[in-house]
């Protein structure tokens, strides 16, 4: 009888957990799309995507420079009908699941839904929900999910690397999908690192880390980072990894700190998730034409 009734007591809780989620979520994107005007959906960087994609096997001859296994996913995703939409939901659904899973409540889930940098990312269509994705695998498939954009946080994988430790059979665990994916795209495009990184300095040669919607902190933030990337490997912390990653990284948009305000709404304080939540917008605001030209692409106007 007694374990009859903790059994009743427990599933309760649970409900009443996922309850919470659902609730939170659907707030959270409800005030997410209400608020699509204040940055524009212009989906820029999917139909970057879905050009490639027309095309996959000569996916090197543009300006891609992602692995080949991104475009494997992505591929059956440009085939649905209104891919854009599915692309923008599946990004808000991603990061709110990430951002619940990793402790945020309500208030969480809505700051992060009406953050700018994630409003940022849905306005672009860009494809950081995959990365994020890794945050809700195993880390043996979250790996190679996490290389496809590595500027998102890519020295995460220190705290998986700390938590195999040094047992060969977790090491191989971990580093299998990665190998066996890069393998199997070696036989499709050859050796394709040479054309991604040769479009890596094209991009570089005509300043795209200087455009204006790079709010990396390089080389400044390498110091800090590079204690943040020992603190992820000495703690086995996520977190650490993905603060290390956005310090170290030459290119930073503002939409690629999603991630990281979706780990950081789950362990900050509220007041400290909202204050940041503020400087999001202030600096969207200051990167993309100032307070005049953030009011009238407000109001329609711009």
């Amino acid at each position: 009888m007694e374990g009859t009734l903790h059994t009743t007591t427990t599933t309760e809780t649970e409900w009443r957990g996922w309850r919470g989620w659902l609730a939170g979520a659907a707030l959270a994107l409800a005030l997410a799309l209400a608020l699509e005007r204040l940055v524009g959906f212009a989906a820029v960087d999917w139909r970057f995507y879905q050009d490639i994609l027309a095309q996959p096997l000569r996916a090197y001859e543009y300006d891609y420079f992602n692995p080949p296994w991104a475009l494997w996913l992505l591929a059956p995703l440009a085939r649905l009908p209104y891919s854009t939409g599915w692309v923008r939901l599946l990004t808000l659904l991603t990061f709110v699941t990430v951002a619940r899973k990793r402790g945020a409540d309500g208030a969480g889930l809505i700051l992060l839904a009406t953050s700018a940098p994630l409003l940022f990312l849905v306005a672009n269509a860009n494809i950081d929900f995959l990365p994020a994705l890794a945050f809700l695998l195993a880390p043996a498939w979250g790996l190679p999910l996490l290389l496809i954009k590595p500027q998102t946080g890519v020295f995460a994988a220190l705290a998986w690397l700390r938590r195999a430790g040094r047992d060969w059979r977790g090491l191989a665990r971990l580093l299998a999908p990665t190998l066996a994916l890069f393998a199997a795209s070696l036989l499709v495009y050859g050796w394709w690192l040479d054309d991604a990184l040769r479009n890596i300095r094209t991009m570089q040669s005509v300043g795209l880390p200087q455009v204006g919607w790079n709010t990396s902190v390089f080389p400044w933030g390498v110091p800090l980072g590079l204690y943040f990337a020992w603190r992820a490997w000495r703690q086995a912390d996520e977190f650490h990894g993905v603060t290390a990653t956005l310090l170290l990284s030459p290119y930073t948009p503002l939409y690629s700190m999603s991630l990281w305000y979706a780990l950081f709404v789950g362990r900050a304080r509220r007041w400290a998730a909202a204050l940041v939540w503020v400087c999001f917008w202030l600096i969207y605001v200051w990167h993309y034409g100032g307070v005049g030209a953030f009011l009238l692409r407000t109001w329609g106007l711009g």
